[in-house]
């Protein structure tokens, strides 16, 4: 089993080359040079960022920022307009919710916090809460995540309570 870039066997003193390579190597040690320069090795460049593409749902950026914070406009729209006794209307409602803890299950954390933050710059005067609290906002409210959370972060005021209050009414 060799270690050739072309794709041909290699003798057994090329998978020695390898052995005789430190744990963190130095970019210009002599030997990865060496190596780099006869066609053993091959630099691969990182793979690329995952792009978005169109039709494609947005997990990270503005575009997710936006997608995000209009589920909740209309989880908490249709939750406003909700009759009692309307069946249909609570069906709604729970499915305006689900599809609000489904999407913020695939977005990114840093998404999630970007999101929680323009909500409460939006509904809010106040300034922004502690950093302590802002950085829970990272974690995933969905059903599925909600057993990993401990215990609920003390509730701040504004845009915090009122969103509980909207998610825990499904």
């Amino acid at each position: 089993m060799g270690h050739a870039a072309s794709g041909q066997g290699c003798s057994l003193a090329t998978d020695s080359a390898f052995d005789d390579l430190p744990t963190h190597t130095n970019v210009h040690a002599p030997e990865l040079e060496h190596l780099l320069r006869d066609g053993l090795l091959r630099m691969a460049p990182p793979p690329p960022r995952r792009g978005e593409y169109p039709g494609e749902t947005p997990i990270e950026g503005a575009g997710a920022v936006a997608r995000w914070v209009a589920l909740h406009d209309r989880a908490r729209a249709l939750r406003a307009a909700l009759r009692r006794g309307d069946g249909v209307g609570a069906c709604q409602v729970q499915r305006a919710i689900r599809s609000l803890f489904l999407y913020e299950h695939q977005l990114t954390s840093r998404t999630r916090r970007q999101a929680r933050t323009t909500l409460w710059r939006r509904e809010c005067a106040d300034g922004l809460p502690a950093f302590a609290e802002r950085a829970r906002w990272s974690r995933c409210r969905c059903t599925g995540c909600q057993p990993i959370l401990q215990t609920p972060a003390p509730a701040t005021t504004c845009v915090v309570r009122q969103a509980a209050a909207v998610l825990r009414s499904a």
